[in-house]
């Protein structure tokens, strides 16, 4: 059988098992993506699968609990994940990229390292860092954050508000950027809103009430699942769920390197978890002093639950102090390059690739009355489809490229941030094209909000506003051509 376009760069057996793992979760992510994109909704559904599935400790080191995939190999999952849903991979690629520069830069301090990994291993924990403020805009510019921390007996409360909070709906553990009080020097503080005792609103009692009542909501553990797949749509899982009479706050992930690849829960099971979800995060915020404010409402990525966090004297103990900085200050650890960073042109990648394989299916199936065959036989069709396919083996090849490189090649990795840029910078432009001569193989139609093309459109576009920036992208690469 033909080899598909999509797994050109599938090597081996073990990223084998990872694209089909990865095609499951995006097939159940693609039915829920249109009614998340038109509601703005955050969707908890598709994090709970990807909990289940073993998501959450992928890049997390072996050591750890983790599976200690490469970068390549993350890569290929966040590729594949947005061909399903854009937003949930973008999203999801904040945690599996940070965790995966962790591991490798040993910036984390101990023991609240070790105290993170464990809950990621064993019940799925996710984080994001929330750095952005409308007065400093994107956090790569180096404005100096207005979110304030003062020191008090025994740690530090943070306040001030966060823009663009990704994940913010889902998560109980963030790291934030504040400006130390009366000093020039800038902090990341750990704020674990579902650690008792260790997060509780200005030092208060903990919260594990609310982890209690969110526990029980989510009694569960999956006896067996059985699931029929493909990469196009996956069938509904079926799993026997019996109480545990002591619940843990998540039933324990599956993997998608376990033999049979990974076993996810039912539909209702996952609708019942993803409630529970839901409601722990908003308990465990109000108890902590943490207040979302649903702003996140955009052209598109709708469903990425980036809205503004606002923290009233949020306590953070001083094993929870990541570092205090001065203006300029290296932050210290191995300097990896940013290379997790390249989850964020493989997101926009993935979704061009789904508006490619809906326009070739389009072009394979659709004959007007004006012709007696598929308009795939028109030469300026075929064209256009040679172009997509053009600009996606380009656009993939330089990502996949550098991705092994900084795998195999650690020592080159701080030399290599100018490179991340150039294949960011190429990537979203390649996508957008992609999309966009999609568009003009479907036609008319593809404007419909009824079909996903729209969506892709829409959601393609904000790769602009991702980091790095594209003018400072095209600075250095000026920069260094002038220096030749």
């Amino acid at each position: 059988m033909r080899k598909k376009a999509i797994d050109a760069f599938v090597r081996n057996e073990r990223e084998e098992k990872l694209a089909v793992w990865a095609d499951e979760l995006a097939g159940r992510f693609a039915k829920r993506a249109a009614k998340h994109d038109r509601e703005g909704s955050f969707p908890f559904e598709n994090f709970e699968e990807l909990r289940a599935g073993g998501y959450a400790k992928l890049t997390l080191s072996e050591e750890q609990g983790g599976d200690g995939v490469s970068l390549y190999e993350w890569l290929l999952v966040q590729e594949r994940l947005a061909r399903g849903d854009g937003s949930t991979a973008l999203s999801a690629g904040w945690h599996g990229g940070m965790m995966l520069h962790y591991r490798e830069t040993d910036i984390w301090p101990e023991p609240s390292y070790a105290d993170f990994c464990r809950d990621v291993a064993s019940s799925g924990a996710m984080i994001n860092k929330f750095a952005s403020e409308r007065a400093t805009g994107s956090p790569t510019r180096g404005g100096r954050p207005q979110t304030t921390a003062v020191r008090v007996e025994g740690g530090w409360t943070l306040t001030g508000r966060k823009t663009y909070s990704t994940l913010s709906p889902l998560l109980t553990d963030y790291i934030v950027s504040a400006g130390i009080e009366n000093s020039p020097e800038v902090g990341d503080f750990i704020i674990r809103l579902g650690a008792p005792g260790r997060n509780n609103g200005s030092g208060s009692a903990s919260s594990s009430s609310a982890d209690a009542a969110a526990a029980t909501a989510t009694t569960a553990s999956d006896a067996a699942t059985t699931a029929a797949t493909s990469s196009d749509a996956a069938a509904s899982a079926t799993a026997a769920v019996a109480p545990e009479s002591q619940p843990e706050r998540h039933a324990p992930a599956s993997s998608p390197f376990a033999d049979g690849g990974a076993a996810l829960p039912d539909l209702a099971e996952i609708a019942r978890r993803a409630e529970a979800s839901e409601r722990r995060a908003a308990d465990l915020r109000a108890a902590a002093g943490v207040t979302l404010e649903e702003t996140w409402d955009t052209l598109g990525m709708r469903a990425t639950g980036s809205h503004d966090i606002v923290l009233d004297r949020v306590f953070v103990p001083d094993e929870q102090v990541m570092g205090i900085y001065a203006p300029g200050q290296p932050k210290g650890g191995i300097d990896d390059g940013d290379g997790w960073m390249l989850h964020i042109p493989a997101c926009y990648l993935g979704i061009a690739y789904a508006a490619r394989d809906y326009a070739l299916n389009f072009a394979k199936n659709y004959t007007p009355n004006s012709l007696k065959e598929p308009i795939a036989t028109l030469p300026h069709i075929r064209q256009w489809i040679g172009q997509i396919d053009s600009e996606l083996r380009l656009a993939r090849t330089a990502l996949y490229d550098i991705a092994d490189r900084w795998d195999t090649r650690p020592e080159e990795r701080s030399s290599m941030r100018p490179e991340f840029g150039w294949v960011k910078y190429n990537a979203t432009h390649l996508a957008a094209q992609v999309v966009d001569k999609a568009m003009k193989i479907v036609g008319g139609a593809s404007l419909s909000r009824s079909l996903p093309l729209e969506r892709y459109y829409r959601d393609v576009r904000a790769g602009l506003h991702n980091p790095p920036m594209e003018d400072a992208v095209l600075q250095t690469l000026a920069r260094t051509a002038l220096e030749e």
